[in-house]
């Protein structure tokens, strides 16, 4: 019996079916990721898993114990850890503190040693101190022990999370995006981090992540979703060359190319963004049916703007970006582009990138290159400079 079994799980919301039909197997030391567009259903089987959700049909056994209709803390205590996309740390508490929250759980004293300190209770308080040394360490994080998260790096804060979650001293480890927000080296630091712990600690890992790059360089089986279904289940080798996976996911045109994008949001940039696309309006060429025909995967936000501007991401939802290459369909080659860039530009992303002028360009068709026509430079450049 695997580690964690996971067998044909459903859930709804209403109408809709967030997931349907979805099975895994993870042994100890194996690494599961599971990949999809935004809205597959990926976070939902992570709330069923660790029980924030009860699954509508289905099991889920931890260790051989079924723990599909257990409350959550139960299932940690049982020995499931978890991480969350967005960074749930507590401001005004050290990075001892913080991690020190996620044993209380797991300690092992009465009622009367939590009122009074009691020697069991002073045992397991000195246990807790020190594996929260023992995992702080394993994350690189010892030195800080007093220092508060929200003066650290985004990096920083991401491995807290992760020494937190060991704290619960987990048999099966859930990820949910833990490369969210970091920058290329500190990714590539943190995929060392997670096949380290795989080995070293021997359990079972479970990674939701949008860097393909990373999830198809340290996953054992992928599992991916789209529209809550599974679509494919395999290697990396096998999954990033099937066809459907490519069409749901990999080939979508927002994902099939690389750029350089603001690691926070610029007023200066919004606003820049909002007067190109309201003042050039005039001069765009008139939306062909080809154009709507080659985006098929959009919402309905996304088609209103196609429709009006043009292109699917305007206004609020556009992201200013510098474009370094054109859509790159093959998966296993993009991952090995996406690679090459990093480490081109290794160093270089981790400064502020200058901007200093706006040049317009001009395409006579979708299959010719692009000419500059106009490079019109910045009256005062230190209000254009913005980190990339």
């Amino acid at each position: 019996m695997a580690l964690l079994e996971v067998k044909n799980i459903y859930k709804s919301f209403g109408g809709v079916k967030a997931i349907q039909d979805f099975s895994l197997a993870a042994d100890a030391g194996q690494i599961h990721g599971i990949i999809g567009p935004n809205g597959a259903g990926k976070t939902t089987i992570f709330n069923v898993i660790s029980g924030v959700y009860p699954a509508d049909q289905g099991s889920v056994t931890l260790n051989g114990q079924d723990i599909t209709k257990i409350e959550q803390y139960k299932i940690t205590r049982l020995g499931m850890g978890r991480t969350f996309q967005n960074i749930r740390l507590f401001k005004g508490l050290t990075v001892e503190e913080n991690v020190m929250c996620a044993f209380d759980p797991q300690s092992r004293y009465s009622i009367l040693g939590g009122l009074v300190p009691t020697p069991r209770r002073r045992a397991e308080e000195k246990r807790g101190r020190e594996l929260c040394r023992k995992y702080l360490e394993i994350v690189g994080m010892a030195d800080f022990l007093n220092e508060r998260p929200e003066n650290l790096s985004y990096g920083m804060q991401r491995r807290i999370e992760i020494a937190r979650a060991l704290m619960c001293e987990p048999k099966v480890l859930l990820l949910d995006e833990p490369a969210a927000g970091l920058n290329p080296t500190e990714v590539s630091e943190l995929t060392e981090l997670i096949q380290r712990i795989s080995k070293e600690i021997g359990f079972g890992i479970l990674l939701i992540e949008h860097r393909l790059e990373l999830v198809m360089s340290i996953s054992d089986i992928i599992h991916v979703q789209n529209f809550g279904k599974t679509i494919a289940v395999g290697t990396p080798a096998e999954v990033q060359h099937n066809p459907e996976v490519i069409e749901a996911y990999l080939g979508k045109e927002e994902k099939g190319f690389y750029a350089l994008v603001p690691s926070t949001k610029c007023s200066l940039l919004s606003f820049l963004e909002r007067a190109c696309v309201m003042d050039l309006d005039a001069f765009r060429a008139p939306l062909k049916t080809e154009d709507v025909a080659r985006r098929g995967h959009l919402s309905l936000e996304e088609r209103s703007n196609l429709y009006m501007w043009g292109y699917h991401r305007v206004l609020d939802s556009f992201q200013f970006h510098i474009t370094l290459t054109d859509g790159i369909a093959d998966a296993g080659l993009r991952a090995l582009v996406g690679a090459g860039l990093r480490k081109a530009l290794e160093g270089v992303l981790d400064a502020p990138l200058r901007i200093d002028a706006l040049t317009l360009f001009k395409q006579e068709n979708r299959n010719r290159p692009f000419s500059a026509v106009a490079r019109l430079p910045f009256a005062n450049v230190q209000t254009a400079q913005e980190t990339a």
